[in-house]
């Protein structure tokens, strides 16, 4: 007891037999994880599926997170490892870097009959890939993008005439 102060964990009890991930998930993730077709946690190169226990309703104020308990489905990783939560989202993505800024919305420039429309997307974050349910033969604008304005007339090439 001399190396001890007050309030020192003496001893740690660890459940080997019920093993499960603690995740911060951003709030924008939460409805992807729990559809995905697949779900695993990654640590030390390898893949340990899981499947979503619960989530819990409360956001974390410092890091506007929420927390998800996941249970492991075969192998279980050792208690304490940390990793990476990763899933496989069955909707379309585009990527983050076609996301563009105009007035307070986030969103990105589609082609319709030659002429750019902006398409606000509400759950889109900067630089981060985003979910789309447009039909497939949609034209998204992928270069020249941030000098554009919704309603400019584009050429053949794509590019905007003014």
């Amino acid at each position: 007891g001399e190396y001890l102060n007050p309030g020192d964990a003496v001893l740690q009890v660890i459940d080997v037999e019920n093993i499960e991930v603690s995740a911060q998930i951003q709030f924008g993730d939460l409805a992807s994880i729990e559809k995905s077709a697949e779900l695993w946690f990654e640590h030390a190169d390898k893949a340990y599926p899981v499947a979503v226990r619960a989530t819990l309703n409360a956001l974390n104020s410092a890091t506007r997170d929420q927390e998800m308990r996941l249970n492991f489905t075969e192998d279980s990783a050792l208690p304490g490892a940390a990793g990476q939560l990763y899933w496989r989202d069955k909707r379309p993505h585009l990527p983050g870097n076609l996301l563009v800024q105009r007035g307070n919305e986030l969103g990105l420039f589609v082609v319709e009959n030659e002429v750019a429309k902006f398409v606000p997307i509400t759950d889109a974050a900067p630089g981060r890939a985003v979910a789309v349910n447009f039909p497939l033969d949609t034209r998204i604008v992928i270069e020249g993008f941030y000098s554009l304005s919704d309603g400019d007339t584009l050429t053949s090439q794509g590019r905007a005439m003014r």
